[in-house]
């Protein structure tokens, strides 16, 4: 992979308000608005999670931009009142209402994520979908997620081709890596390729796509499946403009498997390029170790870092669940860095 390849890729993770995080990632001092000015110096990109219940006010989307980097990324998931409740159906208002509350994001905004429930099939919806598709404005970016494989067709690739929007290609496989399908249906259908870790819904998401429960404990191994994803990514590299890989964080209880207050990791991706490893713990290979003292829970101060550095951070996320002996925090990240 080439210099000008891996700076097409941002990966971030789902959401930056995790209370979990707060003295495993977050100061524990920090205070909750902060939070994002601090997620935004280690990570490049974040999706908006908030907006799936309701669009967010003004003020909100002018903080969001006042507080990152001009370089960072938002990706926006798109209210659950037109994905859930309308199914796409007589949501022109809605929709309008929603790009208007955004439109101060427009220069850090790489899309708007159309998540759409399983139990939303083409027997019902496909007539539905191809009107909102053809309402859509153009002067946003789109990306839709299909959660029932009644989708999986060939028509629905032109479909998506013609009005460019992206398809989403997300990791739901289930609990058994060997059944990672050799027959997956993965079609690039612009020039951005969006890939969503989740882990498999069965766990996680009711039929109509509300969330079951919470992870506590580690369920499973995902190496063999991001190694998978990283050549899948790498094979569309030279015709794609961009790749946002999105992390799904899922761990409820992390001091569970944290004894030490001294387990800190911090990934980061160099520009140019190089990829280091600040952490405290024992010396992992391929990375360099730097000894960071742990206070107050967590503290990054004192970590000098080249601006030019695109930073990587999670925590055991869900792609990484069931290891048995986990390290203490994830490092899937080198894989798309080989």
């Amino acid at each position: 992979m080439n210099l000008t390849d891996q700076q097409k890729i941002r990966i971030g993770a789902c959401a930056w308000r995790f209370e979990d995080w707060r003295g495993a990632f977050y100061p524990v001092d920090l205070p909750d608005f902060q939070w994002l000015e601090f997620y935004a110096r280690y990570f490049p990109a974040v999706e908006v999670d908030s907006t799936f219940y309701g669009a967010p006010a003004e003020n909100t989307v002018r903080r969001w931009v006042e507080m990152t980097p001009a370089g960072f990324r938002f990706a926006c998931k798109l209210p659950r009142e037109i994905t859930h409740t309308r199914r796409l159906r007589e949501c022109g208002a809605e929709l309008n209402s929603f790009l208007r509350a955004i439109e101060p994001l427009a220069p850090k905004l790489q899309v708007i994520l159309i998540q759409l429930p399983p139990s939303f099939g083409p027997r019902d919806g496909k007539r539905a979908l191809r009107k909102f598709l053809e309402e859509l404005p153009r002067g946003f970016r789109f990306a839709i997620e299909f959660r029932h494989a009644g989708w999986h067709r060939p028509q629905i690739i032109r479909l998506l081709e013609k009005y460019r929007v992206c398809w989403v290609w997300a990791d739901t496989s289930p609990l058994n890596e060997r059944n990672l399908a050799p027959f997956e249906f993965l079609p690039r259908t612009t020039d951005l390729l969006y890939l969503r870790l989740l882990g498999d819904y069965a766990t996680k998401y009711d039929v109509d796509g509300g969330q079951m429960h919470h992870y506590e404990k580690l369920l499973w191994k995902r190496e063999a499946a991001l190694e998978s994803w990283s050549l899948k990514i790498e094979r569309h590299l030279a015709e794609v403009r961009s790749v946002s890989v999105t992390d799904c964080y899922c761990l409820q209880k992390p001091r569970e498997f944290y004894p030490s207050r001294s387990d800190r990791s911090l990934i980061c991706y160099s520009r140019r390029p190089r990829l280091w490893s600040i952490y405290d713990g024992a010396p992992r290979p391929r990375y360099e170790r730097i000894s960071v003292p742990a206070k107050n829970g967590c503290n990054f101060s004192g970590i000098r870092i080249d601006p030019s550095l695109s930073c990587l951070f999670s925590i055991n996320a869900a792609n990484n669940l069931g290891n048995a002996n986990p390290e203490p925090f994830n490092v899937w990240q080198n894989r798309f860095f080989p």
